[in-house]
C-alpha cells in the first residue's frame, strides 16, 4: 500500500496543532494530594469500529500522556463502503497514542492515535508487511490518581485505510476499564 509523504505529514501537523492548543490545565486540589498522581496506566476497551483495544501508557505531565496501542479492527470484506461488508477480521496494529488533558465535565482529554496495520488474512495479495494505517481522534474520561481501577469510555471518529479498500471513515464509540499504577 502507498501512502503520499503529503498525508503522512499533514497527520503530524495536525497533532502537533492540536497538542500546541491549551484547553485548559488538570484541576489540582491544595489541601490533599494532587490530581495528577499516576506515572503508568494501562487501558482495556471493546467498541464499534475498532472492537478492541488494549494501552500501557506513560503520564508526561497533569497535561499529557503518551502510549503504545495495540488493537483489532472491523475489516470491510467485499470493498465496498458500505458497513454490510464488515465482518470481524485478523485486522491488527501496534501504534502510538498521545492525549492532552483539560477540565470538562463529560470529557476531560482528547486522544490521537495512528497505528499502522499489520497484513491479515482479508489482505489483497502483497508483499507489504504493513497493510493499513488507522488514524483516531477522541475524547474520554478519565481519573489521574494512582492506583485505581475505574470504568472509561471514549467518543469520537476514526479514519481506517485497509490495503486496497476504500478508507472507512466512522464513529469510534469505546467503553472498558483503566488501571493506574
Amino acid at each position: 500500500m502507498k501512502y503520499r509523504k503529503e498525508h503522512i505529514g499533514l497527520i503530524l501537523i495536525l497533532m502537533v496543532l492540536l497538542f500546541s492548543h491549551t484547553y485548559g490545565e488538570a484541576k489540582t486540589k491544595s489541601d490533599e494530594d494532587s490530581v495528577y498522581q499516576r506515572k503508568f496506566f494501562t487501558t482495556l476497551t471493546i467498541g464499534v469500529v475498532e472492537y478492541s483495544s488494549f494501552c500501557f501508557g506513560y503520564q508526561i505531565n497533569p497535561n499529557y500522556s503518551v502510549g503504545i496501542k495495540f488493537l483489532s479492527i472491523l475489516v470491510e470484506s467485499s470493498g465496498g463502503g458500505g458497513a454490510t461488508g464488515f465482518v470481524m477480521s485478523g485486522a491488527y496494529g501496534i501504534g502510538i497514542v498521545g492525549a492532552h488533558y483539560f477540565s470538562g465535565r463529560l470529557f476531560n482529554s482528547v486522544k490521537l492515535s495512528l497505528v499502522p496495520l499489520f497484513k491479515s488474512s482479508y489482505s489483497v495479495d502483497s508483499n507489504n508487511f504493513i497493510d493499513g494505517v488507522s488514524f483516531e481522534c477522541t475524547f474520554n474520561r478519565e481519573k489521574l490518581l494512582s492506583s485505581l481501577f475505574k470504568f472509561y469510555y471514549e467518543l469520537g471518529g476514526a479514519v481506517i485505510k485497509y490495503s486496497e479498500r476504500n478508507a472507512l471513515v466512522a464513529p469510534s464509540l469505546k467503553i472498558g476499564f483503566i488501571y493506574n499504577f
